[in-house]
């Protein structure tokens, strides 16, 4: 989420860290149609029909190794 700046992930369970952690959420919101098309993006490569072929040709390959 955080590499590809469309998230928030807290590591600590903190008041300072929950802060940090909305404020970080708050300036990605202010991007709007910026965010959208990013998380949009990583969406469709992630779960895209391709990578999704692919990943199960690696996991036949393997088993059939």
């Amino acid at each position: 989420m955080e590499k590809n700046n469309i998230g928030v992930i807290i590591d600590d369970f903190t008041p300072v860290a929950y802060k940090k952690g909305v404020n970080k959420l708050r300036e990605l919101l202010r991007e709007g149609e910026s965010l959208k098309a990013r998380c949009r993006k990583v969406a469709e490569d992630a779960l895209s029909l391709d990578m999704g072929v692919e990943k199960y040709r690696q996991i036949y390959e393997r088993i059939l190794a």
